[in-house]
């Protein structure tokens, strides 16, 4: 539920970073441990590289809610580049178009991806917020937004 106010509200941390995201991941990781839970797993593994916080997010809620679950984490343990991967994927048959993505390759350049997706907002008129400033008062703003859109 609170992803969908994020998403709906175009919620933006610093005028840059969906405030979605980290919800999104909080969500699939209970959501994984529910699921192992119900097919009697020993194990649970996510795909985070430990370039970011998605890990964090990851490993916790993992933790937290399944402490008995041993946590996999290929990627971030063998130093494995998006290359790696890509190569590891051809060499079972999956063989897709796979494209470099610049943007969201290189963490230090996320500010010029979310102007990107801000852009594209702005040309097909699409509403969405900016948060700024302190947490205090950003979430007076995201509040102030998803209550605008509950009563609409």
């Amino acid at each position: 539920k609170i992803v969908k106010y994020l998403l709906f509200g175009n919620v933006l941390k610093n005028n840059t970073y969906p405030l979605s995201v980290s919800a999104e991941r909080i969500i699939q990781a209970i959501e994984i441990v529910r699921y192992a839970k119900k097919v009697g797993a020993k194990y649970i593994a996510h795909g985070s590289t430990g370039a970011g916080n998605d890990q964090v997010r990851f490993d916790l809620i993992f933790q937290v809610m399944a402490p008995e679950m041993e946590i996999i984490t290929l990627i971030r343990d063998n130093q494995l580049s998006r290359e790696d991967e890509i190569n590891y994927l051809k060499s079972k048959g999956i063989d897709i178009p796979w494209e470099k993505d610049d943007l969201r390759d290189k963490p230090n350049e996320r500010e010029k991806m979310f102007n990107a997706f801000k852009e594209t907002l702005i040309k097909y008129n699409r509403p969405y917020i900016e948060v700024f400033g302190s947490l205090s008062k950003r979430l007076v703003i995201a509040t102030r937004a998803i209550n605008t859109l509950i009563n609409k």
